[in-house]
C-alpha cells in the first residue's frame, strides 16, 4: 500500500510540474535593440518598426535618449526592421 501511495504522489508531482511548465509558454516575442551611427554614438528619437512578412501586422517604437528600443508582444515569423530619423 505504502508503494501504491509513494507512485501515486510521483504521478500527482509529475502532473502539477507539466501543468505550471505549459502554462508559462508563450507564443509572441519582443525585440530589443540599439540604434547607433556609424562612430557609434546613440541615435535618440529614431523611429524603429518592424512589418510581419506574411501577414502585415506592423509594431513601431521611438528610441530613448540612450539610442535603445523595445517592440513587444511580436507574433513569430518573419519580419522587415525599418529605421528611419528626421534631420
Amino acid at each position: 500500500m505504502r508503494d501504491v501511495a509513494l507512485t501515486l504522489s510521483l504521478v500527482l508531482f509529475c502532473f502539477l510540474i507539466t501543468i505550471s511548465a505549459l502554462s508559462a509558454q508563450v507564443t509572441t516575442a519582443t525585440l530589443y535593440g540599439v540604434v547607433r551611427d556609424s562612430t557609434a554614438s546613440s541615435l535618440p528619437g529614431a523611429n524603429v518598426s518592424v512589418v510581419h512578412q506574411g501577414t502585415g501586422f506592423t509594431r513601431e517604437a521611438v528610441t530613448d535618449m540612450s539610442g535603445e528600443f523595445a517592440l513587444t508582444a511580436l507574433p513569430s515569423g518573419r519580419y522587415t526592421l525599418r529605421i528611419e530619423l528626421q534631420g
